[in-house]
């Protein structure tokens, strides 16, 4: 029987809540300036203390604007030492709780208050209580479990809401079945958690049944299976029955099914375009002919619902399966939630359809699914770290209720979690069977076999080629949205990428303590099973430590050869920075004298690995025919390490030995700093041309393939993109955007500006947008191509624009994206400055922006190994590759300006060459119709200012 502490429930214990504010984050060069604390029982609150302090420094403009507390206020308060004792008294030796208490914990302690009382943090608590909450801040948390939080980040006002977040998540962990609390309890004690002092107290405060550790795994294998249900597989109908486009037209008119739905409805002609040339595209296809539609569809037009309500028409009339592969989550998330029911409140009362039937699901790679047996083995670990401990924990509270097991319901908090919870995924689980039939992929992916339609991603898609179709059930139709990222993403799923770190990472997983191997010698122990399998284990463990130490060896001497010869394959003196941009290895470089060390430190990681692979043969075929199941899972995860194996080995001779005429090679994060360097270099591959993979593995086998994308065609036409993914002979279909470009949006070009490559373009740069700014008052966004650039234009105008009154926030500066996205858009006086993926998939409507500055032409880094090696495919590689690509991207850019009939707003392109240059035509004709402006840099900011009043 579990021995637990005969102590006070937490839910009846005093508790005191404190929370304090300082200058800044370095309890070693920071100060305290307020505490406050709560003394509280339950949702009671007892007694209060407050205090400022002086912390005998300067305020910082950004800590006065965070807390509010000014200059004045702590000049006339008193020191740290002079309410040490009483802060001491009020605590008491009552358990204390924070958020994030180690935070002030430290300070205190740095402060000469040292607590030595049980702690615990409503932080820890809620990642563990509240697992699928979008921010574990104290603000959040409380407004999502609707308590008022009216002054936050002051020390009383907080410890006052942590308080009563206390309080919430105290009893809902009293609420958790008895072996839920107890395998909770087991993890936060063996993995240090403060959870512990809460957890055991809620224990001990229970009835007095008996709990035996052996039979709790803190999880119900049967409830689970309960709720992954499995429905029949879809019948398909031998004659098929076209679409029927008079449906298309009622749905989509003016007094369609959809205008009874739509809040502000409008007939768009773009949109019925495109539905009905799709339905066409589809009826075409019906036999044994194939049709290809490729389609640009500008913002606005809906062409979500022009393709999903043809593709759902004949999917439920002929019982066939539609697929839909998105570049973006986001994209995935709104094709879920938002357009599908439309298209089944569009349909609804529609005669010849049963809507009823419709059967539609979303479909994800393996590492987005929890795998049961991962986290039993997890789980059954002696000493879990804290990061582990705390993932588990997490997991097992969420397995009460969910019914996808998709990472995507959990808010994972830290790249650490997101490493767990890769060996915790069913990623690498090939054969895996689940736990007595729960599986939370295998349910995915039944379901996905049972719908009608499909919504999945590229990345997935392109796994489906390299599983040689076993990832997605077959399908008829396949609709590609965000297409213009489909050659990107082929490229990336195609090719691979190794370094130092994952390569050790399958070594560890090989020899790790918690790994397949010592299980199944811990199994066939505890199970006493035959002793010469016993045996047998022991020599191969044995075996694989000698091995394991020489194959760590002799990967990082390869990794250092490669980069070596990286290194001195570039002008060192060409770089300012230690990191040399990515080096592509060609056959000049292969037949360096050099070379032929880096062959034979691969012989030797090869000829390690290989023995590595025997050995793991030999432990296969200890394993089998146990007859034991948790054996046969053991079994499964090393069959799993020998084709992760394999595929290491044949990676690295591919690169080395035996690099294929089709692929692109190279070598990244070389260090120029040989004496610095850490080695954290990686060697990557991809194919140099993906449209044949794509035509002979996708288009060939599927009746009706559908291109669409809001940005696809440059110059008017879908030469580019159809050549790029070898689409040729398809039919195109061109639509333009129902927005009035001409009259709700201006596009300035600066004559004045000088060229990106001279000396004072940065310079140039930090005026035109500064005064431009200052002209619309903010709402204002700036793209850069790199973040160099960007860097310097932030440290240039940041102060400036304060004076304005205008606050500057920079990507990778101010926090990750969905952060300064939402800090633009609580102050409207902003200037947001973004790079990479800002360029597109950043919805801003209405009056958040209004001003678009695109600083640069995104024209490809002509050194980017897979860039290069493409041009030389052409006889005019600038013309004819990057032009092209850059004008897409300028578009995407462009997009970000008018998301909405009622936007206006004002675009500049700050670089000349789009009027200098004989290429800059082309951006132009394959911009929207905007009204283009030639203008000057002091001339720009009037007519901004005149445009946007």
């Amino acid at each position: 029987m579990l021995n637990i502490d005969n102590r006070i429930s937490p839910l009846k214990e005093t508790w005191v809540a404190i929370d304090t504010e300082t200058t800044g984050l370095s309890e070693d060069k920071d100060s305290i300036i307020e505490v406050g604390c709560v003394k509280f029982v339950g949702g009671r609150h007892m007694e209060t203390y407050r205090s400022l302090v002086n912390p005998l420094s300067i305020l910082s403009d950004f800590t006065t604007n965070f807390t509010g507390i000014t200059q004045n206020e702590v000049n006339s308060a008193p020191v740290f030492e002079d309410i040490k004792e009483q802060l001491r008294e009020f605590i008491g030796d009552a358990p204390v709780v924070g958020h994030n208490v180690q935070f002030d914990l430290g300070f205190l302690n740095k402060s000469g208050l040292k607590i030595d009382n049980p702690v615990s943090d409503t932080w820890d608590m809620a990642y563990v209580l509240l697992p699928g909450i979008s921010s574990y801040s104290l603000s959040n948390i409380a407004k999502d479990l609707d308590i008022t939080h009216d002054k936050a980040h002051r020390a009383l006002e907080d410890a006052a809401v942590t308080a009563h977040v206390f309080n919430y998540l105290l009893k809902s962990a009293d609420k958790l079945e008895d072996d839920i609390l107890f395998e909770l309890n087991r993890t936060a004690i063996q993995c240090g958690s403060r959870l512990a002092y809460v957890l055991s107290g809620l224990m001990a405060s229970r009835n007095k049944s008996e709990i035996k550790p052996q039979q709790v795994i803190g999880f119900d294998v049967e409830k689970i299976r309960a709720r992954l249900t499995k429905e029949s597989s879809i019948k398909k109908i031998e004659q098929a029955t076209p679409v029927d486009l008079m449906l298309i037209e009622t749905a989509l008119s003016a007094k369609g099914s959809l205008s009874n739905s739509m809040l502000r409805f409008e007939e768009r002609p773009e949109q019925l375009t495109m539905a009905k040339t799709i339905a066409e595209t589809i009826n075409s296809g019906i036999g044994d002919d194939q049709t290809r539609l490729i389609v640009e569809a500008g913002t606005g037009v809906g062409k979500s619902l022009a393709y999903l309500l043809p593709s759902v028409i004949y999917a439920l009339k002929n019982n066939k399966r539609i697929v839909v592969s998105t570049n973006t989550i986001n994209l995935q998330e709104q094709l879920l939630t938002k357009d599908m029911p439309l298209v089944i409140e569009a349909l609804k009362d529609t005669d010849s359809i049963d809507i009823e039937k419709l059967r539609y699901t979303q479909l994800k790679g393996r590492d987005n699914y929890l795998c049961l047996n991962k986290l039993l083995r997890m789980r059954l670990t002696d000493k879990p770290t804290w990061t582990e401990g705390r993932l588990i924990s997490k997991v097992l509270v969420w397995l009460r209720n969910t019914i996808t097991g998709d990472k995507s319901e959990l808010n994972l908090g830290s790249r650490g979690a997101s490493a767990v919870w890769g060996r915790l995924s069913a990623q690498g689980s090939s054969l895996c069977k689940g736990i007595n039939g729960a599986c939370f992929l295998r349910s995915a992916r039944d379901k996905a076999s049972s719908s009608h339609l499909v919504i999945t991603n590229h990345s997935l898609l392109m796994a489906d080629i390299a599983s040689d179709g076993s990832v997605l059930p077959d399908y008829d139709i396949l609709i590609i949205d965000e297409a213009h990222h489909l050659e990107d993403s082929a490229t990336r799923q195609l090719g691979f990428e190794l370094n130092g770190n994952n390569i050790n990472d399958h070594l560890s997983q090989v020899k790790a303590e918690k790994g397949a191997l010592h299980t199944g010698l811990k199994l066939f122990k505890e199970n006493k099973l035959s002793l010469s399998r016993i045996q047998t284990l022991r020599k191969i463990l044995s075996d694989i430590s000698e091995y394991i130490p020489k194959a760590r060896e002799y990967t990082a001497s390869l990794l250092s050869s490669i980069e070596k010869v990286g290194s001195e394959t570039q002008n060192n003196s060409s770089y300012n920075t230690n990191i040399i941009p990515d080096i592509r290895i060609t056959s000049g470089i292969r037949s360096q004298p050099a070379w032929s060390e880096i062959e034979i430190d691969w012989q030797k990681i090869d000829l390690a690995l290989d023995k590595v692979g025997d050995l793991l043969n030999d432990a296969v075929a200890a394993l089998d025919d146990t007859n034991h199941d948790a054996c046969d899972r053991v079994l499964d995860e090393v069959v799993d390490l020998i084709q992760s194996n394999q595929e290491l080995r044949g990676h690295l001779e591919e690169f080395v030995i035996h690099p294929s005429k089709d692929g692109v090679y190279w070598v990244s994060n070389v260090s120029s700093n040989r004496s610095s360097r850490e080695r954290n270099i990686s060697i990557q591959s991809a194919p140099l041309y993906v449209g044949d993979v794509l035509s002979e593995s996708i288009y060939s086998k599927t009746s009706t393939v559908v291109m669409t994308s809001a940005t696809l065609a440059t110059g008017n036409n879908f030469e580019y993109v159809t050549e790029r993914t070898g689409f040729q002979d398809s039919t195109e279909l061109l639509l333009g955007s129902p927005f009035d470009y001409a009259a709700n949006s201006v596009l300035c070009v600066p004559e004045d500006m000088p060229e990106p490559n001279l000396p004072n373009y940065q310079g140039a740069i930090n005026n035109a947008i500064t005064n431009s700014v200052v002209a619309s008052q903010g709402k204002a966004m700036a793209l850069f191509t790199s973040y160099s650039s960007l860097n310097k234009t932030y440290k240039d105008i940041k102060d400036t624009l304060k004076s304005y009154d205008i606050q500057v926030l920079a990507q990778g500066i101010d926090g990750n994206p969905n952060k300064i996205i939402s800090l633009f858009q609580k102050n409207p006086r902003s200037l947001l400055l973004g790079t990479s993926s800002f360029w597109e998939g950043v919805d801003l409507p209405g009056e958040s922006l209004q001003l678009l500055l695109l600083t640069r032409l995104p024209f490809n880094v002509p050194t980017d190994p897979i860039f290069a090696a493409r041009s030389d495919w052409f006889q005019e590689p600038f013309k004819e590759y990057a032009v092209p690509q850059a004008v897409i991207r300028l578009r995407q850019g462009f997009g970000r300006l008018i998301r909405t009939e009622t936007d206006r707003g004002v675009a500049a392109v700050l670089d000349k060459r789009i009027l200098s240059k004989g290429y800059g035509k082309v951006f132009l004709e394959s911009m929207p119709p905007a009204s283009v402006v030639k203008t000057t840099t002091l001339e720009m900011p009037k007519l901004i200012e005149q445009f946007l009043s």
